[in-house]
């Protein structure tokens, strides 16, 4: 019976034709309650039916106190069925969340059977709280509480909540196991997506390195000492073309081998020094550029 209560709980969330909010479970609890209390049986199972057909499909967050009033509900449907030990283990539940509350005197007359059953709930034996299994990227309540751990002895509300959303909501009897709890695929996703940086603020931005102006005369461009090359170059050129110039004009007075020599040897190295001028030059300009 009671794995049977937690096997319909999960299909009804399954097939929910639409979302319910908590208030409405509220609101049949509270229909429930009032044809109690005028002995109205048939309205009290009536409401008692929907309340428990909706709360699978609840959608936001079960309050506490609206989880106590669902276990004093079915405290009474287990009393007139002739349960007294589940009546009692619901009873205590709900006192557990709202510990002043007394049954109004239409529904229990001090000193009734029913009384009597709902005010030693208060002292009712429980075990200790069992811890149950999170799904990633969810979080659980218990009653409307978060929690992580459940007193197995008595009824509870759990429900699974992705941000304020819950996806499934559950009641499980006294003694009934925890199923296992599922997220969507959404949540499991949003929590194993990698945080992208920040783009950096226009402050932050490393700055770039500076360039360095290349020394003069390196990297193969042109310097000073080119420049003088290129000047001392032309000079000899000049004055060899010169020498060569005389040597030839005294050749021509007085022909001689050594005027002949002189004068070739002093054209031809003018011919040198100037290309060596010019190529210097060149050089320098290449490389001021």
């Amino acid at each position: 019976m009671l794995l049977w209560t937690v096997a319909t709980a999960v299909a009804l969330g399954a097939d929910c034709p639409a979302h319910v909010k908590a208030e409405q479970v509220g609101g049949h609890v509270e229909d429930a309650m009032l044809a109690y209390a005028t002995l109205d049986e048939e309205g009290f199972r009536a409401s008692a039916a929907e309340a428990e057909q909706a709360l699978p499909c609840v959608e936001d967050l079960f309050s506490p106190s609206r989880a106590a009033g669902f276990h004093r509900m079915k405290g009474l449907q287990a009393f007139i069925d002739g349960d007294a030990t589940t009546a009692q283990k619901s009873f205590a539940a709900a006192v557990a969340l709202e510990p002043d509350y007394t049954l109004s005197a239409k529904i229990a007359p001090e000193g009734g059977k029913l009384w009597r059953n709902y005010d030693t709930s208060r002292a009712l034996p429980r075990s200790a709280a069992t811890g149950f299994e999170v799904p990633r990227g969810a979080k659980t309540y218990v009653d409307g509480v978060a929690s992580t751990t459940r007193v197995v002895d008595l009824p509870s509300i759990v429900q699974v909540l992705e941000g304020s959303a819950a996806t499934t909501t559950l009641y499980l009897a006294g003694g009934a196991p925890m199923p296992v709890l599922n997220v969507t695929a959404a949540a499991v996703v949003a929590e194993v997506v990698p945080e992208v940086p920040a783009p950096l603020d226009e402050t932050e931005k490393p700055e770039k390195a500076p360039k360095i102006p290349k020394e003069a005369g390196s990297g193969g461009g042109g310097g000073p000492k080119l420049w003088v090359g290129a000047g001392a170059s032309a000079a000899v050129a000049v004055g060899l073309f010169a020498t060569s110039a005389v040597a030839h004009s005294a050749f021509e007075k007085n022909p001689s081998a050594g005027s002949f020599y002189v004068t070739n040897g002093a054209y031809f190295g003018s011919i040198g020094a100037a290309a060596l001028a010019v190529g210097l030059t060149g050089i320098s300009i290449g490389g001021t550029f």
